[in-house]
């Protein structure tokens, strides 16, 4: 069973990695992305910055690399997976603008709480509700039979 541990690196930042894994990094001098927040790493060879749980799990045609947990310093094996992008998407928080504290929920002009979410593109709503919570209620419910 391997064990998790903490790599400092430039600046005291932190970052979780498997045992197993610290030979790929000890050579690698890591920060942080500046927009998006994931580690990264400079490779000579390619002569680009690359993301370390990229380095971790590898990367695999058509699909993305997807933090289960969503915090972006932990780049364990067990944190990690491989999903297509809408799935990635699907495991996004909540959108900073949201005034309702409830993801898929909207608050419409005439006080009431609208619960909606966007397949293919398109919005679809799922229902108007007095409290939001019934609102997110509906959303994950439809989220659960929908995704899984």
């Amino acid at each position: 069973m391997s064990i998790t541990r903490h790599i400092v690196s430039n600046g005291g930042l932190h970052y979780d990695v498997i045992h197993d894994d610290i030979p790929l990094l000890c050579r690698k001098k890591l920060c942080i992305s500046r927009n998006l927040g994931y580690p990264r790493y400079y490779c000579h060879v390619k002569k680009t910055m690359l993301y370390l749980h990229n380095l971790v799990l590898g990367k695999k045609k058509g699909y993305q690399v997807d933090h289960i947990n969503r915090n972006r310093q932990d780049a364990t094996r067990a944190n990690l997976r491989y999903v297509l992008p809408q799935q990635n998407i699907w495991n996004q928080g909540m959108n900073r603008k949201n005034t309702t504290g409830y993801k898929g929920v909207v608050k419409t002009k005439h006080g009431r709480f609208l619960a909606q979410v966007k397949v293919k593109g398109k919005v679809k709503n799922l229902g108007t509700y007095s409290l939001a919570i019934s609102a997110h209620e509906a959303y994950q419910r439809h989220c659960k039979a929908e995704r899984g």
